[in-house]
């Protein structure tokens, strides 16, 4: 793991949110103080949209890519991240959570056939191994779970491609970062882990985590994707996804007021 400087590699930052803006709020304006050289947000709106942002966020980095063109029900996280990673323009990709804070400005990059992961917070500390302490085959074990950062990653974006991103079979919340980052390492591309000084997470409660979603218990979500991952195999010949999407940025807005 390495160190990206301001006159390296480009680097993407890029997140999905539905109905967030009160988390972009806090997060992209960390986002913004690091190395980065665009912040894309892929956005699914129902109640708020997230250009409504750039009336306070300016820096010409940020890029919405909205859809509205199908109900969220149709979607899973697997679907919205995928859409995400492929709206980068650069070689190297950092996917972070919407309600998750960056507190360093230099950012880790991998080394070749390498990714990122976050790591998982227990209420006995640190577990590098990502869910495997903190989930079940029943769930969540909510005794030892305190924090997780899992779902963040940086990663080459060829890498990305070569396992055709995330499992799109999958409904929901949960599951498909670990199903992602298994077949990663299958394919041969090495798991590194993030300091654990680098991100912060925006507590929230769980109907806030899957409000947008059909199953509202994130242990049963993650337990469903799970066995979905078993029965229905992501396949690099599988199709992913794919929508009309407004882009906005504040540029473009600053044209239609």
């Amino acid at each position: 793991m390495k160190i990206l400087g301001k006159t390296m590699i480009k680097i993407s930052i890029c997140t999905q949110t539905r109905d967030r803006n009160s988390f972009l709020l806090q997060t992209v304006p960390t986002w913004l103080k690091s190395s980065c050289d665009e912040v894309v947000i892929f956005d699914w709106p129902d109640k708020e949209k997230a250009e409504d942002i750039l009336s306070v966020i300016t820096d010409p980095r940020v890029k919405i890519f909205e859809n509205t063109e199908v109900e969220y029900y149709q979607y899973g996280q697997s679907t919205s991240k995928n859409t995400a990673i492929r709206c980068c323009e650069n070689p190297l990709v950092f996917y972070i959570d919407a309600d998750t804070l960056l507190l360093k400005s230099e950012i880790p990059y991998p080394s070749k056939e390498h990714f990122i992961q976050g790591i998982t917070i227990t209420k006995e500390g640190l577990n590098k191994k990502g869910f495997e302490s903190a989930f079940t085959a029943g769930g969540i074990d909510e005794r030892i779970f305190a924090c997780n950062f899992s779902g963040s990653f940086i990663i080459w974006k060829k890498d990305f491609l070569s396992v055709n991103g995330f499992d799109e079979h999958m409904v929901g919340w949960g599951f498909d970062d670990e199903d992602f980052y298994t077949r990663l390492i299958k394919q041969g591309i090495l798991r590194e882990t993030f300091d654990e000084n680098i991100l912060q997470h925006i507590d929230h409660n769980d109907q806030i985590r899957t409000e947008g979603y059909s199953i509202k218990d994130r242990g049963d979500s993650w337990n469903k994707n799970r066995v979905s991952a078993q029965i229905y195999a992501w396949k690099v010949s599988d199709k992913q996804q794919s929508y009309d999407l407004k882009v906005i940025d504040n540029k473009s807005r600053a044209s239609i007021l």
